[in-house]
């Protein structure tokens, strides 16, 4: 079981490291994707509850649980879970409480 649990960390891992060169930090990256969906709110519901990169990072990891909810064994989803929840963590390490 811990060797799954590994596995699954470890890709996570692999695919930020990954990601991190065409994308960009994942902050800076986030913010442009929140600073997106704030104007397609805008543009769309008049409105917009001003998204963070944070918000980002819940939000891309509800969109893997919608998927898992039709097909819960499906490990990308799992490792992406993994990954956004690290980038979520290291976006609000800061934040104060």
């Amino acid at each position: 079981m811990i060797d799954r649990k590994r596995d699954l960390l470890e890709r996570a891992i692999k695919t930020i490291a990954e990601r991190g060169v065409p994308y960009g930090g994942v902050e800076d990256n986030f913010g442009r994707i929140a600073r997106l969906w704030n104007g397609h709110l805008v543009n769309r519901f008049g409105t917009a509850p001003e998204l963070a990169p944070a918000d980002v990072a819940m939000m891309m990891m509800l969109l893997k649980i919608a998927r898992l909810e039709n097909q819960s064994n499906h490990p990308d989803s799992w490792t992406d879970i993994a990954g956004y929840a690290a980038c979520g963590a290291e976006i609000t390490a800061d934040d104060p409480i």
